[in-house]
């Protein structure tokens, strides 16, 4: 436990007054955090089991190491192995469109669970870059991604974008859906907080089919980032984090 001491300090009629207020900043206890995921890409299964820490503490999140990790189609069931410190892959089952996935974690006495459908694919068109001198310094002109694909007639897709501009990745947690674009050509600018896009500048961009559990996570990240802190909504039972069974389509374009 720890606490810190602040002084406030007023002014009434030429007079002043010291006021000590102690605050306790209680540690809280440690959570594993999932980050899962499955692709329709023929890549691997892939689950990184870490530790929240606590608020004093750096950003340095242990491992959770000698986890057992299942996940199963249905029909299949498979263990994945420990690659790395706290990073578990499958080696055999791959991601199929319209599956749906449990993933089961048995890890420091704690049971974790979670399911994820795989949406059908819809394919990106291409990516479009819009010119942009909002808030840059100088009116220096830089360029904002627009994808651009047909969003399908039947209603409920989602999507993620992530994109990286010269190998440094966007961390903006940037989702969609087709509540007023369904069924209509998509053609949406991607604003993000990330790296600025300029003229020559390479820009990979990907695309995933997410379900709405995943859209909902991602989505209420992004809400803590303006409202007071609160842990996301998730599909995990048993944990924080998220397990997304997506399709995905990529592309790599230099803007000119």
């Amino acid at each position: 436990m720890k606490k810190i001491t602040l002084y406030i300090f007023s002014v009434i009629a030429l007079s002043a007054c010291t006021k000590v207020i102690n605050i306790d900043l209680n540690s809280s206890n440690e959570q594993i955090v999932v980050e899962a995921k499955i692709a329709d890409d023929a890549s691997p299964c892939t689950v990184k089991l870490t530790k929240t820490v606590n608020f004093s503490n750096p950003n340095m999140f242990p491992a959770v190491q000698g986890a057992v990790v299942k996940i199963s189609d249905g029909t299949t069931t498979e263990t994945l192995i420990e690659t790395a410190a706290g990073v578990y892959k499958t080696t055999s089952m791959l991601g199929v469109s319209g599956k749906t996935y449990s993933l089961s974690i048995v890890a420091e006495g704690k049971n974790i669970t979670a399911v994820s459908t795989m949406p059908a694919p819809v394919p990106l068109d291409t990516i479009l870059f819009l010119k942009s001198r909002f808030g840059n310094q100088n009116g220096e002109e830089t360029f904002i991604s627009v994808p651009r694909f047909q969003d399908p007639i039947t209603p409920g897709n989602n999507y993620r974008f992530i994109q990286t501009i010269n190998d440094s990745l966007d961390k903006t947690f940037s989702v969609d859906n087709d509540n007023v674009t369904n069924g209509l050509p998509y053609q949406r600018p991607n604003f993000t907080q990330g790296p600025k896009i300029r003229m020559g500048d390479s820009v990979h961009f990907e695309m995933q089919c997410i379900d709405r559990p995943i859209f909902d996570y991602f989505t209420s990240l992004n809400s803590n980032a303006t409202t007071t802190p609160s842990n996301p909504v998730t599909n995990i039972v048993g944990a924080l984090g998220y397990f997304s069974a997506h399709t995905v389509v990529r592309k790599s374009i230099q803007v000119k």
